[in-house]
Formats: C-alpha cells, structure tokens, sequence
C-alpha cells in the first residue's frame, strides 16, 4: 500500500495512464521523515511573530528537504501531522486552547481527510498546512485585538495599565479577574 501511494504522488499527472515500478521509486522507507526540533521553534517563532511569508519559507524548506530524500507517502502524511501538532502545540501554549475547534472543524488531516477526496499530493497538503499556520496567525491576531479571549496573565496585564492611577492590591485584581489571590 505505501509503495502505491508512493507510485501515484510521484506520477505525471499529464499522462493519463502509467506503470510505474515500486523498485524505480528509490523510496527511503527506513529513515524517518524529516522535522527537527529547529525547524519546530521557527514555526513557532514565525507564528508568535505574525510573519506568514516566513511560516511559508519554512514550510516550503521542510517539505523540499524531505522530497530530497524520496520520503514515502506514509511518511509524508506523518510529517504533515507533526506540524499540524505544532500548531495545536502554539494554540494551547498561547491560550487559544477554545478557538483551536474552529480550526480543526475547518482543516483536513490525514484521519479526517476531506470528504470524497482519498489521495492529496504533497503540494496540496503543504497548501493545507499553510492554510492552517495562516489561520493560527489570524486567531493570534485576533486575540492581541480582543482581550477578553487571551489567558488570564494578560488580562491582568491589561487590568493594570488601565487602573495604574488607582489603588490596586491583589484582592482588588483577583475580584476582577473572578480568581483567588493565589491564582494571581
């Protein structure tokens, strides 16, 4: 089944019919794909930063060094996977936790693949993984613009720079915040 898969992401799509032979494929099925922990932090780093060109830039590098290395189709939906969990990863470290049902009712993966589709090219799922960093951006965005869906740290930064002049202690902020005083 992986050398199938193989065969039909590595075909010509101009030609109509083809045969292609599993050994002529020269797949790497023993190494892994690859996806280091340097090219998670520059997802990360570009998706704190907002920089949507540059997620792509990497995105694009990470998938161009693994169709280098003949990477199965197997392996390449695990790659994509994993930096689908990177994205999960930022959304929940960056409180965005709720708004992340959104986006997974919105994107497909490779267990809830679009409905009608059972093949997907590794640019149309390098498409699809940028759709999804883009969508984590416009969240992040968002959530910088409305307050009140940010963590509770944030909050309270804001509480503070709108009340500096006032008498603030923390029982006033944990009252307005809804938490214990510990809790702040």
């Amino acid at each position: 089944y992986n050398e199938a898969m193989t065969a039909i992401s590595m075909r010509n799509k101009e030609h109509r019919f083809q045969i292609m032979n599993a050994n002529d494929l020269n797949m790497r099925l023993s190494e892994p794909y690859k996806y280091s922990f340097h090219d998670e932090q520059k997802l990360f780093n570009y998706l704190k930063l907002g920089d949507d060109q540059a997620v792509r830039a990497v995105v694009r590098g990470i998938v161009d060094s693994n169709l280098q290395n003949n990477i199965s189709y197997e392996q390449m939906v695990q790659l994509f996977n994993e930096m689908r969990m990177t994205g999960n990863r930022f959304l929940a470290e960056n409180g965005i936790d709720a708004l992340k049902e959104q986006i997974d009712a919105e994107q497909p993966t490779a267990d809830n693949p679009v409905p009608g589709e059972s093949f997907r090219d590794a640019a149309e799922w390098e498409e699809e993984i940028v759709r999804f960093f883009l969508s984590i951006i416009e969240l992040k965005k968002a959530q910088q613009t409305n307050p009140k869906t940010g963590n509770l740290a944030g909050l309270i930064e804001q509480y503070i720079q709108e009340h500096y002049t006032e008498d603030l202690g923390l029982e006033r902020i944990a009252d307005e915040m809804g938490v214990s005083v510990k809790y702040v």
